[in-house]
């Protein structure tokens, strides 16, 4: 057992999907309710970032270029999820799939959260090390399309992705259509595995 297996954990939530009743927040959802003691799980709302644009990035959008001197800070909800994923031990995304890719709000979410952060004289990553868990639903595959897309990308970035994963077509009777709401058990058992699994990867 690890030295750390009592300490708290910290989890951010992200769904690709913005829609309320979408099968990925209830994913999320289901995740939240299942949570091993001792770790709590904030969903990080990804709707109201603005589209990724140079010139209201402050770091001037790449690791190794000038700072921006036309601008101070993120925008006010990239900083606010800057900080939440800075401080959260891992990261769960409910991906799902948007025409064999990932959702276009992810990939948003994405082009933010890959850009360093400035202290100082220090150009600091925030993607870098950071352990993920994927899951997600879609078409036929499950939403496995977007969650392997996604998983390239961030560890392209340096971002550990555990190997267990859950995919679940939307469409299944795992759901309730009008909420999203996960209600098939065995689906439960899977997204709490994966739960187990990404706590693990931490505290190991």
């Amino acid at each position: 057992m690890s030295r750390d297996s009592g300490r708290p954990i910290t989890l951010l939530g992200m769904a690709g999907a913005l829609r309320r009743a979408s099968t990925n927040r209830g994913m999320l959802r289901a995740a939240a309710e299942l949570l091993p003691a001792g770790v709590g799980l904030t969903v990080g709302e990804i709707g109201d970032l603005p589209l990724y644009d140079m010139d209201l990035d402050p770091s001037g959008g790449d690791a190794t270029g000038s700072a921006n001197a036309d601008v101070a800070d993120w925008p006010t909800p990239v900083a606010r999820l800057r900080r939440q994923f800075d401080a959260a031990d891992a990261v769960l995304v409910a991906v799902g799939v948007n025409n064999l890719a990932v959702p276009a709000p992810l990939l948003n979410t994405l082009a933010w959260l890959s850009r360093p952060d400035l202290r100082g004289d220090e150009r600091v990553r925030l993607l870098r090390g950071k352990t993920f868990g994927l899951m997600g639903s879609g078409g036929a595959r499950g939403g496995a399309d977007g969650r392997e897309a996604f998983s390239m990308s961030v560890g392209a970035l340096g971002a550990v992705v555990i190997e267990e994963s859950v995919d679940e077509p939307f469409f299944s009777e795992a759901f309730d259509p009008a909420t999203g709401d996960v209600i098939d058990d065995a689906l439960r058992q899977r997204i709490g595995s994966l739960v187990g699994a990404l706590v693990r990867a931490v505290r190991d």
